[in-house]
């Protein structure tokens, strides 16, 4: 089915606007939080907050500690400007000053005048190394035009985030060591509870999206008892299955390169290494993990046995999920997240082994030139869409609906810069209608449109749907329906179900 137009292109509106009576610029919006005064920005006939701290700073004591909520202030705050990226690869940094280790903040788009509006709370990717709920890409426009009240979110990344040391487990309360990332969310969330109200927000209706880490994060969330209650519906967008780290115990790699790390650091104790300036030890962190065999980035959310006690798709399948309505989905070149060189093929055959004929045969590869696409749908199948399917199909026996969907529209702006499919992270300016001037069309803006209206309406009602665009059906184990984010939408009644099938159970050997 052809796209339809939504609504009218936003610069025509606010033309509207000027032309009968909008001209006048609103007052700036004041909020009272549960830690002070804010004054935001009126921007565009929205009511926009920026950099309001949310937990106190993770610094001295604090650091790789579980956060404690933001104390108070007084007067009126500014909130009228991004906070601090939270400090992250060298390579990735935005430069010097622009990232601090004091950096939970999150920021709020909301209608003017806004009154019981659901939520939206974006969980930013970024490989749990680097990212920022500041990227421009995330700008809540497009949602608070309809009716959303959108959050961003910053949370702790790598080194500050995710470090694991034997000393740690024995300090905290439940033996933990490392995900204080994934605490900062919860505790997100817990302030999203107690303070979206004074921007118009409905705290009894909350939907947690994300994309990559987030989304691993998103599906993390939905099987953690400590973020039991706090949202409502949630979207996982190119879930990385095998992201998390899986061997947390004393005697586990990443403990151990801790350990090593802080000798090499010449820090015996953990007091030694929260006394070390936050960017030297950044810094030093990134040059000695490789000299230790390990990586930079290597630490992230990890299956430690209490906050995440096995495989979240596992866990999903033991029905020990959040009974909320899911939405699941995938791109069609996820590879290019490796950035696959000429020699893709090959390294697929090495990776592929003694079963690269029945490769060759379940995914329609006879012909040499179809070995490069059948090489990138492998990837993308073996990497998300088996676990995206996995843990849509496990919502039906929890009573809660799952919707699926698949993005393979192929722009200009992406073939220029050698993509044969949706990148990883290509849906994102379409979800958020913040596609670039140049390197898109029509058809990617009117696809735009529709994918922002369907995430809207399912935070809004559970159902994703959109005036003038296809029903987008149930995804069961007997209806297996996907949406598919082409040309056009179109429902897919059985999507990919053979390769799927025949991946399923090396996958989930994996996991176990």
């Amino acid at each position: 089915m052809a796209l339809h137009r939504l609504r009218a292109p936003r610069a025509f509106l606010l033309a509207l606007c000027c032309l009968f009576g909008g001209a006048a610029a609103a007052a700036d919006p004041v909020a009272e939080v549960s830690t002070g005064r804010l004054a935001g920005q009126s921007e565009d006939g929205l009511s926009v907050f920026r950099g309001i701290p949310y937990a106190a700073p993770p610094t001295g004591e604090r650091r790789w500690r579980d956060p404690e909520p933001a104390p108070a202030w007084e007067g009126t705050r500014d909130a009228r400007s991004f906070g601090k990226t939270c400090i992250q690869a060298p390579d990735v940094d935005e430069g010097p000053g622009s990232s601090s280790e004091d950096c939970l903040t999150l920021n709020i788009w909301a209608p003017q005048d806004a009154k019981g509006a659901p939520v939206m709370v974006w969980i930013h990717g970024g490989g749990f190394f680097n990212g920022a709920g500041s990227v421009p890409y995330y700008d809540g426009t497009a949602f608070a035009r309809e009716g959303i009240v959108l959050v961003t979110i910053n949370y702790r990344l790598g080194l500050f985030g995710f470090f694991l040391h034997p000393d740690l487990g024995a300090e905290n309360p439940q033996g933990r060591s490392g995900n204080y990332g994934l605490m900062d969310q919860v505790l997100a969330l817990r302030w999203v509870q107690e303070n979206i109200a004074a921007f118009g927000g409905d705290p009894s209706n909350v939907t947690i999206f994300g994309e990559s880490a987030g989304a691993s994060s998103v599906v993390a969330l939905m099987v953690m008892e400590e973020a039991r209650g706090l949202f409502h519906r949630a979207i996982a967008q190119s879930y990385p299955w095998e992201f998390f780290g899986r061997s947390t115990d004393d005697g586990g790699p990443l403990t151990r390169l801790g350990g090593h790390l802080a000798e090499r650091l010449g820090q015996g104790s953990l007091a030694g290494l929260r006394a070390l300036d936050a960017h030297e030890l950044n810094t030093a962190h990134q040059r000695e993990a490789v000299a230790v065999g390990g990586s930079g980035r290597a630490f992230k959310a990890v299956i430690d046995g209490r906050l995440l006690p096995r495989d979240p798709v596992l866990l999903f399948e033991e029905g020990r999920q959040a009974q909320v309505p899911f939405l699941i989905g995938a791109n069609s070149f996820e590879v290019s997240v490796i950035r696959p060189g000429a020699d893709f093929v090959e390294k697929t055959r090495e990776a592929v082994g003694e079963r690269w004929e029945a490769f060759r045969s379940v995914y329609g590869a006879r012909a040499e030139e179809d070995l490069l696409p059948a090489a990138d749908a492998l990837f993308s199948d073996n990497a998300y869409r088996v676990a995206v399917r996995m843990t849509a199909r496990s919502m039906e026996a929890v009573g809660a609906p799952a919707y699926v969907y698949s993005f393979d529209r192929l722009a200009e702006a992406m073939k220029a810069r050698g993509a044969r499919g949706t990148p990883h992270g290509g849906e994102i300016p379409y979800v958020f209608e913040t596609l670039p001037e140049r390197g898109y069309d029509g058809t990617d803006r009117a696809l735009a449109e529709a994918a922002n209206a369907y995430w809207a309406a399912f935070a809004r009602t559970g159902v994703p749907a959109g005036e003038g665009l296809p029903a987008w059906p149930a995804f069961t184990a007997a209806t297996p329906h996907v949406m598919e984010f082409s040309d056009t939408v179109r429902v897919r009644e059985s999507f990919r179900a053979r390769e799927l099938d025949w991946l399923e159970p090396t996958v989930r050997e994996r996991m176990r």
